[in-house]
């Protein structure tokens, strides 16, 4: 969260209306500029009980009921569960917004806000792709790659979704190298570092 924290503030510095949307844990730290919309979910991973059953009651929706599948199943569904509740709060405020930012959630519901026409752009950390790597070289058992290659299921996902994204802001070279190579992007669609005209507002996701 220290990326959205710094970036929100240094935003606002400049004199941007930002809103950050946050699934659980909710950040604390927000500039007192920066508006947090909460975007609730199952919070499955929540401290002192990770991978929790949650109560028949707290289902409110069909992702919720995807959201705990996916992790009753080995996956990990934050990034398309998170981006599926993004899209229909945006898609109620679609007037609000002239630029969204999706902080390497890179779901399919950010599909939905690309055909909707507004305008997004994304920033990748560094390709998930580079963790299953790693992770599955110090796998030693066939139980232990499919439960590695389980959790990183949503990485081919993220890749589809990137290169669908016109612009994508990488936080140094050396992360857009590996997203064009790993996420088989457009090397023309890359940025090293956000530069832009001021708006009338921004909007994290």
């Amino acid at each position: 969260m220290f990326y959205v924290r710094y970036l929100s503030e240094g935003l606002a510095e400049l004199g941007h209306d930002v809103e950050v949307l946050s699934g659980q844990p909710y950040p604390e730290d927000l500039d007192p500029r920066v508006r947090l919309t909460k975007v609730p979910s199952l919070d499955l991973y929540r401290e002192p009980d990770p991978f929790r059953t949650p109560k028949l009651r707290e289902f409110r929706s069909l992702t919720d009921v995807l959201e705990y599948l996916v992790m009753a199943t080995g996956g990990f569904p934050e990034p398309l569960t998170f981006s599926l509740r993004a899209n229909r709060l945006l898609k109620r405020r679609s007037d609000d917004f002239d630029i969204i930012h999706d902080n390497q959630t890179l779901g399919y519901g950010l599909l939905p806000i690309l055909r909707r026409r507004q305008p997004l752009v994304a920033t990748v950390h560094h390709p998930i792709s580079r963790d299953r790597k790693v992770d599955l070289a110090a796998a030693t058992t066939w139980r232990r790659k499919f439960s590695v290659r389980r959790w990183y299921g949503f990485v081919p996902m993220q890749a589809r979704v990137a290169r669908r994204i016109p612009f994508i802001v990488a936080v140094a070279g050396a992360s857009a190298a590996d997203s064009v190579a790993d996420f088989d992007l457009d090397a023309d669609r890359m940025r090293a570092r956000a530069a832009g005209r001021r708006h009338r507002g921004v909007r994290a996701i």
